[in-house]
């Protein structure tokens, strides 16, 4: 072999041993979307992020809180909706609705989760909202603080552009992951396309999500594009025991949004193992109980990570205790948390609770403290007159006809 080709190759296989070995994490895919984020799709913990805090449109991904408001809000999916005249303007962004033509709750969901239809979107706000999207908005925007997507505003249910429309790809990927708790959502995201019919016309609705046929996992979610969202993309896939959600906004382009999203979950299966940190009933400490003895504190439940290789040891551990805790303390109660930190940042906690009951120490009762009090006295006051017979040298002659016992007696006269 020619020398210079055997170092070269020699030289390489040191590199990608090297990188292995001292750097030990795999190095993540290279994303050009303005924001994005890989996240454990069970536990929410993030695995690669992007920008994820960067205030962007999120044009039809919208609509995943859209349907969530919807499934919660409406019992039977066989009501009639009549489309509204204003309904009917948002026409040539969807399914082409008229007004005064009726359809279906679930016709109108599944147009608007499969096919992303603009039109099915309002005509199901103006539904659940008693005729005002303002309301139906409302429930969206409460619903986003209330699950922790704290930094989004909705101001219509589709999507369309309008200021203060706004998101994060981390509140997404919260909204995403309580979607994904919805199981009909779930079914008709992984539908690839719906018959509508319709007077006079049939209506094909096909997906708009590329991956749903061709990602080995998938189980659904949305995209969106506006010109000023840009191309954007939520995906979420299993398998086996592994669930990812990854979010793409303001990609460059249809093709890169789906390619950059599987590239994600792809580095999301291939290096992550969930892995146990810590046990439940795990003992971690000891904690002083006012008025009692000292209780040892456990983990209330297991706490487990998605951790690349030697990625272990990098875990933390901030003992958090509640103070001037009195006895008495059940069992299981919680009486602090124990933090988890990787990198310096908080990535999950458990509570610790109380491994036995603790009884309140006899001895720091008031009854009992009165009730030592008066034995006190009541030998202070034996001893005194004890003391005052061998004084005197004589034993009180009229106590023993009368047959009492002295020591009580005295205490006639205390």
């Amino acid at each position: 072999m020619n020398p210079t080709k055997k170092v070269l190759i020699l030289t390489l296989c040191f590199l990608v041993l090297f990188q292995f070995s001292v750097f030990g994490a795999a190095t993540p895919p290279d994303v050009s979307a303005e924001s994005a984020i890989l996240v454990d799709a069970n536990t929410g913990q993030i695995l690669y992020e992007k920008n994820i805090d960067e205030s962007l449109s999120p044009a039809s991904i919208t609509k995943i809180m859209t349907a969530i408001i919807v499934l919660e809000n409406v019992k039977d999916f066989s009501e009639m909706v009549t489309i509204s005249e204003s309904v009917a303007e948002l026409s040539q962004e969807g399914m082409q609705l008229n007004a005064g033509e009726t359809l279906s709750v679930e016709d109108l969901f599944n147009a608007m989760v499969i096919g992303s239809a603009n039109d099915a979107s309002e005509a199901l706000a103006e539904y659940v909202g008693d005729g005002s999207v303002d309301k139906f908005v409302e429930l969206m925007n409460a619903k986003a603080q209330e699950i922790g997507a704290l930094n989004t505003s909705f101001k219509n249910p589709h999507g369309l552009t309008e200021e203060g429309h706004v998101t994060t790809a981390r509140d997404i990927a919260v909204i995403a992951q309580y979607a994904l708790g919805l199981d009909y959502l779930k079914e008709v995201m992984l539908k690839s396309e719906y018959r509508i019919f319709r007077e006079g016309t049939d209506t094909e609705i096909e997906t708009t999500n590329n991956l749903l046929n061709s990602y080995e996992g998938i189980t659904g979610m949305k995209t969106g594009y506006t010109s000023k969202a840009g191309y954007c993309f939520v995906g979420s896939a299993t398998r086996d025991d592994k669930s990812f959600i990854a979010v793409v906004l303001k990609s460059k382009s249809a093709k890169s949004r789906f390619t950059e999203a599987a590239a994600l979950m792809d580095y999301g299966f291939d290096n992550f193992q969930m892995t146990e940190i810590q046990a439940a009933k795990s003992p971690i400490t000891e904690l002083e109980i006012k008025n009692g003895k000292p209780v040892p504190l456990v983990t209330e439940k297991a706490f487990s990570l998605m951790l690349q290789e030697d990625e272990e040891s990098q875990i933390s551990k901030n003992v958090i205790l509640e103070k001037d805790v009195k006895a008495p303390v059940k069992k299981d109660t919680v009486l602090g948390k124990v933090q988890y930190l990787k990198d310096g940042s908080v990535i999950g906690e458990v509570n610790l609770v109380a491994e036995k009951n603790v009884r309140r120490n006899i001895t720091t009762y008031l009854w009992f403290r009165l009730f030592i009090l008066l034995l006190i006295i009541m030998a202070l006051r034996f001893i005194y007159k004890l003391q005052k017979r061998r004084k005197y040298g004589r034993v009180d002659v009229s106590q023993k006809k009368s047959g009492g016992s002295g020591f009580y007696d005295n205490f006639s006269n205390f």
